[in-house]
Parts: C-alpha cells; structure tokens; sequence
C-alpha cells in the first residue's frame, strides 16, 4: 500500500475505536469499550512503525475512507477470526504481531458489519 493508503487506513482505524468506545460508553457496554481500548493500542503501533499521523477531527464520517480498512485486509490476505468457532479463536497468540493484527482487524470488521 501507498504511504497516503495507509494513513487513510489508519485514520479509519481510528475512527472505529473511537466510535465504538464512544457507543460501549453511552450504552453502558464495558466489553465494547474494551475492544476499542485494543483498536486504539493497535493504531498506536501501526502508526509508529509506519510513520503516518492520525488526525483527531475524523468524527464526520464522510471524511474517513473505511474501503481502506477492507482493502488491506485483501491486500494483506489476512484471514479473519471466525469467533463462532472457539477452536479458531484459541489458536490466536496475542504476543505474535500477526495474531494480533487479525485479532483486532476481525473485531473491526465485524463492528463495520453492524455499522458498529
């Protein structure tokens, strides 16, 4: 991906946690602000290692670019969690960058197939 692609998609990363912790806060929803908290610590190291900068004035969605997130899914030819499938969940290392990249991307897509 291009340097402008992955600020794109870091910044739609962004957007996810903050919408989500934003939504487990009003409704009460501790394990949905604890899947933001992992987002936002994803984001965090993305953005380090790449070198990109997220901006904090993402709240209108028109301005984020959520495509770039399923583009580097299919880029990247990461194979998403299936977490009705506890086996396929068990087998995950948080420790590995990997694992935890597909941990989290599997989260943020299915929060973006609810409209989180």
């Amino acid at each position: 991906m291009l340097h402008e692609q992955l600020q794109e998609y870091a910044q739609a990363l962004a957007y996810v946690a903050r919408t989500a912790n934003r939504r487990g806060t009003s409704t009460g929803d501790a394990r949905l602000v604890c899947i933001a908290r992992v987002i936002e610590k994803y984001v965090d190291m993305f953005v380090k290692e790449v070198r990109v900068q997220v901006s904090s004035d993402d709240d209108i969605p028109a301005k984020v670019n959520v495509g770039a997130i399923y583009m580097y899914i299919r880029e990247g030819h990461i194979e998403l969690i299936d977490f009705a499938n506890d086996a396929d969940v068990r087998s995950i290392n948080p420790e590995k960058k990997k694992d935890f990249e597909r941990f989290v991307l599997s989260h943020v897509y299915c929060l973006l197939q609810k409209t989180i």
